[in-house]
């Protein structure tokens, strides 16, 4: 359903570009000191990764416990999550067929109780709170999904190119909303985290 490792590239090059991860960085007086490593992601770094996270989070735990059920109503009551906890998930999935193929619809709510789950980017518990997942995609053509919601998140992020490669970051009762789109395998990806910014 995502391509992952193509847009796995296409994050950890827009990271590279946007935080001084390019190889020929150097001090503050512009002379190559030869360890021109960073200490530590910028703010912004941290923001993109926590949404990326977010977001492989919120396939995970459709994957597990929506795709490939017979559509119709969805009412999962007491889904586990892949590093404990749990999620209800309610709403409907279902299907048109389209001129480029099977259009597959999602209106879900997702609701968390401790949820934690591992990703590529780093670790996540969902401490509390909801996730709206709405919107459609049509495999190896088309897709435009959003991810928005309220959620007390703790976070352990996997940094590379930092001497300090490993950050733990909390939101508490933050407003996120992740919208995805995909057109012919071009991807895009923006929204807000806790009221800032972010794209990919």
């Amino acid at each position: 359903m995502k391509e992952k490792v193509l847009k796995a590239m296409i994050l950890s090059f827009t990271l590279a570009l946007s935080f001084g991860l390019m190889p020929g960085c150097g001090d503050d007086d512009g002379k190559d000191t030869g360890d021109s490593t960073p200490s530590q992601p910028s703010e912004g770094a941290v923001r993109v990764q926590s949404a990326w996270v977010i977001e492989d989070a919120m396939w995970t735990l459709h994957n597990l416990h929506v795709a490939g059920k017979p559509f119709g109503t969805i009412n999962v009551t007491d889904g586990s999550c892949p590093m404990g906890g749990t999620v209800e998930i309610t709403g409907t999935s279902s299907y048109s067929e389209i001129a480029s193929g099977t259009m597959e619809i999602r209106n879900l709510t997702y609701v968390f109780a401790n949820c934690g789950c591992s990703e590529e980017g780093g670790s996540i518990t969902f401490v509390n709170g909801s996730c709206d997942h709405s919107g459609n995609w049509v495999k190896d053509h088309s897709q435009q999904i959003v991810f928005s919601g309220t959620a007390t998140m703790n976070l352990s992020l996997k940094f590379s190119g930092y001497q300090e490669n490993q950050v733990d970051v909390d939101y508490s009762n933050c407003n996120f909303s992740i919208s995805e789109e995909m057109w012919e395998g071009d991807w895009s990806t923006s929204g807000q985290l806790c009221g800032e910014s972010f794209s990919w």
